[in-house]
């Protein structure tokens, strides 16, 4: 029964419960870039960071700190700072690369009691290759062919790995190596891109595949076994001198997560649903409610997914003022979603055990006050209530502490497109509109060379 003294207690701790997290961190940035105030979105994360600048480093580092080095990355490279990105993007890879090989003890037992938040961040798939992809794109805007092949192979050991652990991320697998084929073909490897050209075919293929391999081993006549039907064995006798130019476009921002508050009863219906991941047995769900129904906390607080209000407008790519199509890459999004609901289970799980742990806690140090109480020679009842109000403030300030996990990386685009566009040589203007906003830049193009234009701000 609820102690009638406590009810202010009671009231401070539900609204306070589940507050901070990284998805108060990050509200600020996240919505200056969805409303493309690039350059507040920037301050915003610097803020996040620690530091005066986008030029800075933070001296320490959080467990928050290669998560933020990510967000930074992607609002410099679209505010189009494209070498402070790449280095961003670098050390945040560094950094989630110990943290893989971190056992984080402390953190475990932290997470048991009070918080999956506690824990070091742990990078899912997805957000390891697509950190390579996006740094891949960097290089090759800048023209610098050796890094783009450096990120190009990072992106293949990450996907090879994956795959060797079952998870293979097929869909977003396509584009990178795509990309990975672009970097080798314009670097003069024919062989090296033509095996990337296969491993996108493998990965599901992507629009104009076959037209570029087709190209490729006419000029160069390289080949794999794996697309072997793409080539019908003509030698382009009269190579165009065109230059090539390759736009690609991001838009919108991913789902993000945002702590909310469910009823142990919901909870354990989520929790012992079947799927992947860690599930409530039948007797640790009954032991839940059970003792939720002795408990004053009837709660748990998790990560729920939440996609971003504004949807941006379809835009349309112009060069020297002729309009061209633009193609699918990659759809972030969705698998953003899909992964959320395969881990979904097993976070509202962890949310219980600790739930479990914080009321088995409480009982404790209730049992333990009430026992001393007694041997002071308190009344029964006074004893009691002293002992109610212990096990109250146990329970209540470990249920505080409970803030759930709401890290992911929140400035990832929704989904990406490209165009690659074979151009004569000089100068091009290549421009981005989405209703009555635009971006554009001028490229200059050489005789068989390349340019790579990325338009991310106008989301």
């Amino acid at each position: 029964m609820h102690h009638p003294s406590c009810n202010l207690l009671f009231l401070f701790l539900f609204l306070f419960t589940g507050c901070g997290g990284y998805a108060s961190l990050s509200d600020s940035f996240r919505q200056s870039f969805t409303q493309g105030q690039i350059q507040k979105a920037e301050k915003d994360v610097d803020e996040a960071l620690g530091v005066g600048s986008s030029q800075q480093l933070p001296k320490k580092s959080s467990k928050n700190t290669p998560l933020l080095l990510l967000e930074r990355g992607t609002i410099l490279q679209a505010k189009g700072d494209y070498e402070l990105s790449a280095r961003d993007f670098q050390v945040a890879d560094q950094q989630l690369e110990i943290l893989d090989l971190t056992h984080d003890t402390p953190g475990a037992i932290a997470k048991y009691l009070y918080s999956d938040d506690a824990k070091v961040y742990k990078a899912p798939a997805y957000e390891k290759l697509l950190l390579s992809t996006l740094n891949m794109l960097n290089y090759l805007v800048l023209g610098d062919l050796q890094n783009a092949k450096v990120e190009a192979r990072r992106f293949t050991i990450s996907r090879n790995y994956y795959k060797s652990i079952g998870e293979s991320e097929d869909h977003l697998l396509a584009f990178g190596s795509y990309l990975a084929g672009f970097t080798f073909e314009k670097a003069g490897d024919a062989d090296e891109a033509m095996r990337h050209y296969a491993d996108a075919y493998a990965s599901g293929g992507i629009s104009g595949l076959q037209q570029t391999v087709q190209r490729l081993h006419s000029r160069t006549r390289a080949k794999d076994a794996r697309i072997a039907s793409f080539l019908n064995g003509s030698v382009d006798k009269n190579p165009s001198k065109n230059g090539e130019l390759l736009v690609v476009i991001q838009e919108g921002l991913v789902p993000y997560k945002r702590a909310v508050r469910e009823a142990i009863g919901a909870a354990v219906a989520i929790a012992t649903k079947p799927g992947p991941g860690a599930r409530l047995t039948p007797a640790e769900a009954q032991r839940a409610n059970a003792l939720a129904a002795q408990s004053t906390m009837k709660w748990i607080n998790y990560p729920q997914l939440t996609r971003v209000a504004y949807q941006p407008k379809p835009a349309d790519l112009f060069v020297d003022n002729q309009k061209y199509a633009h193609s699918k890459a990659l759809e972030i999004e969705e698998r953003v979603i899909a992964y959320n609901d395969e881990q979904q289970g097993a976070v509202v799980t962890s949310a219980i055990t600790r739930m479990i742990s914080r009321a088995i806690a409480a009982q404790a140090a209730q049992a333990t006050t009430q026992a001393i109480a007694k041997s002071s020679s308190k009344t029964s009842d006074s004893a009691s209530a002293l002992g109610f109000l212990v096990g109250l403030i146990v329970e209540g300030g470990m249920s505080a502490a409970d803030t759930p996990d709401t890290r992911s990386w929140v400035t990832l685009p929704a989904r990406m497109r490209f165009a690659r566009i074979s151009l004569p040589e000089g100068e091009h203007l290549i421009q981005l509109k989405r209703g009555s906003r635009y971006e554009e830049v001028t490229v200059s193009l050489k005789s068989n060379g390349f340019a790579v234009v990325n338009f991310s701000a106008l989301r």
